[in-house]
């Protein structure tokens, strides 16, 4: 007798009804109404395998081209490129397949600093508006505050704006590698994570040194 296993249910068998003696006195396969909806539940199942194995393979064949490396492995542009104006305000941007953030400021009229956020699931609006918006990260605890929420055609991705009180202080809040999620009425709509903070901050406050506002 088979013992059933600890902590699940033992399937019941029937015990008091023989087996056919021999398959050709087996009774006619009764009919059943879901038969038809299985073989297409395992159709369905079996593309959708084929098509993940695919994508998978695909994938994996780009993580290798070195052309993509930093998309995959996320990199660092900086603003404004050598020979920009003295007025300009400076940036430095990291992206990678999570989306896109950038640290930037001051500039002429704006004494402060901007985090800004891309991403597929930020919201797209119609016209530029300010929301409530929480930036949680792992040293700190949930920021709800005012943000600014935009979408540009050209930029293809909802942008989210927070404003920072100084650009010292966003340089002061740089780590090597850093995570930053942002949330709206408890929905996530970015969650990304760079690295290379370290040698990001100081490209970023010589440019501070080389263009004061």
């Amino acid at each position: 007798m088979t013992q059933a296993g600890q902590g699940i249910a033992a399937m019941p068998l029937c015990v008091d009804r023989a087996a056919p003696a021999s398959p050709q006195a087996a009774p006619a396969t009764p009919p059943d109404p879901m038969r038809a909806m299985v073989g297409e539940a395992y159709a369905q199942m079996s593309q959708r395998f084929q098509n993940a194995q695919r994508m998978l393979e695909e994938r994996q064949r780009i993580d290798r081209d070195p052309q993509n490396r930093g998309m995959v492995e996320g990199q660092w542009s900086f603003f404004p490129k050598a020979g920009g104006g003295r007025d300009d305000s400076c940036a430095a941007m990291f992206s990678n397949r999570q989306g896109v953030v950038r640290i930037m400021g001051p500039g002429p009229g704006f004494k402060g600093a901007t985090l800004t956020f891309w991403g597929s699931d930020i919201p797209k609006p119609k016209a530029l508006q300010t929301v409530p918006m929480t930036l949680l990260q792992p040293k700190a605890p949930p920021s709800t505050v005012p943000a600014l929420n935009y979408y540009h055609p050209d930029e293809r991705l909802g942008a989210i704006v927070f404003v920072v009180p100084s650009i010292e202080a966003a340089l002061g809040a740089f780590e090597e590698t850093q995570h930053f999620e942002v949330a709206q009425n408890g929905k996530s709509l970015i969650q990304i994570d760079w690295t290379g903070g370290d040698a990001a901050r100081e490209t970023l406050r010589q440019c501070v040194q080389r263009h004061p506002h």
